[in-house]
């Protein structure tokens, strides 16, 4: 993958001349959600041919090579037929088992649960097994305890103490949460130390690649500044998240609220920005009778960061609606 990224026209025409690349294909998945095109027929195309000739790439088996099925229909049901086509024809490939998994875990999460167990029975010591397991199935203690069990197998997953903290304070288990909530603001308070008010910079993209570069002696240090911003982020907001559900657990809904807004007080990270904030801890502090917090978070993350999700559920705050009740929990 380059930096700064490079647009979805150039990867394109790149590929014309070398069609079989897999890293073009993966640089050109992530082109396309930078754009936040995820209808474009040429980015399913893309998810087709990465399905059929790279499913063990770790690409296939992340959001970005999902497609929802309300508003791609077509899409969703041919990539899915490709998917189940490929667990047909390699049998118990754990990639392909659960790049299947994933792909479907959003609209049949039973036959999501089951090919991802498949894949815990083929390969029970792998910790990315357990990982993705966490990830697919839809009960939070079951997912708490599979992003466990992956972590007990030595799994590194760079998102592995977001998903542990945020299932655990789901699931009402309010000592994992904690611990590992206070693993991330220690990740958190680290990155500050490190880097300072650099983390603080509103600009992004270009800007924030000039900026960077400015500021650094060489392309892998402005790289890795983008990147502490980013991480910092993610940890931060998920920290405060996990936090927060542990306070509504406890009967602190105004702690909660605070942890709500803090967790907005963030710059950019690509995950956030994508598929917009959790919105867990966000439908607590609303059923807590905090509308104008959940408001007033909203309205901060869209000012910065506007998504189509994150509009549907100012709407739904604004007519007193816990947000995202027409989406699975």
């Amino acid at each position: 993958m380059s930096y700064p990224p490079r647009s979805v026209e150039i990867l394109v025409s790149e590929l014309r001349s070398n069609p079989d690349s897999i890293e073009l294909r993966e640089e050109l998945l992530l082109a396309y959600a930078d754009d936040a095109e995820w209808t474009a027929p040429g980015r399913l195309e893309c998810i087709e041919w990465l399905i059929r000739n790279a499913p063990h790439s770790r690409w296939t088996r992340t959001p970005l090579a999902s497609v929802d099925a309300h508003h791609a229909p077509d899409g969703y049901s041919a990539l899915k037929r490709t998917w189940l086509e490929q667990v047909a024809s390699r049998g118990e490939d754990v990639d392909v088992l659960l790049g299947a998994a994933i792909f479907v875990g959003e609209e049949e999460p039973d036959l999501a649960a089951d090919l991802g167990r498949r894949a815990t029975i083929a390969a029970p010591s792998d910790p990315d097994v357990w990982v993705d397991l966490g990830r697919i199935l839809r009960d939070p203690a079951a997912s708490r305890d599979a992003f466990l069990k992956a972590r007990a197998c030595g799994s590194r997953h760079p998102n592995l103490l977001v998903w542990t903290a945020t299932s655990a304070a789901r699931a009402g288990d309010t000592i994992t949460a904690t611990a590992v909530a206070l693993e991330l603001m220690t990740l958190v308070e680290g990155a500050r130390a490190t880097y300072g008010d650099a983390l603080d910079w509103p600009e992004e993209g270009d800007a924030l690649w000039e900026r960077a570069r400015a500021s650094r002696s060489s392309k892998k240090a402005a790289a890795e500044l983008i990147g502490a911003i980013a991480e910092h982020a993610y940890h931060k907001h998920y920290a405060h998240t996990a936090l927060g559900l542990v306070a509504c657990t406890n009967g602190d809904p105004s702690a909660a609220a605070d942890h709500l807004l803090t967790s907005g007080a963030i710059q950019t990270d690509y995950r956030l920005t994508s598929y917009g904030p959790c919105r867990h801890l966000l439908r607590a502090v609303c059923a807590a009778g905090y509308w104008a917090i959940a408001d007033e978070f909203l309205r901060a993350w869209a000012a910065r960061w506007p998504h189509d999700i994150v509009a549907h559920w100012l709407v739904d705050v604004e007519h007193r609606r816990l947000p995202g009740d027409d989406e699975a929990a």
